[in-house]
C-alpha cells in the first residue's frame, strides 16, 4: 500500500495576505499562527512558509503582536 500524497493548494499572493490579515484581526497573531500550523501539513521550509506567513508585516507589527500574546498569557515569556 502506497503513502498518499499530501495535497497541496496555492493561493495567489493577495487572498494569502487578505486571508491572514482577517485571522490577525479576528484570533490575534498567536492564535492565527496555531491555526495555520494546525491545518497546513508540516512539509517544506518553515522558514519559507513563516516568512511567506508574515508577509508584509514589518518586524516592528510582528514583534508588537508577540508582546500583546506574552501579555494575555498566550506564549510564555
Amino acid at each position: 500500500m502506497s503513502t498518499p500524497m499530501p495535497r497541496v493548494f496555492t493561493l495567489p499572493p493577495e487572498l494569502r495576505h487578505r486571508a491572514w490579515k482577517a485571522l490577525v484581526k479576528e484570533l490575534g497573531i498567536v492564535d492565527a499562527t496555531r491555526f495555520v500550523m494546525a491545518v497546513e501539513p508540516g512539509v517544506g521550509d518553515s522558514v519559507e512558509k513563516y516568512g511567506k506567513l508574515w508577509e508584509g508585516m514589518t518586524l516592528e507589527e510582528v514583534h508588537h503582536g508577540i508582546l500583546k500574546a506574552k501579555e494575555r498569557g498566550e506564549i510564555s515569556p
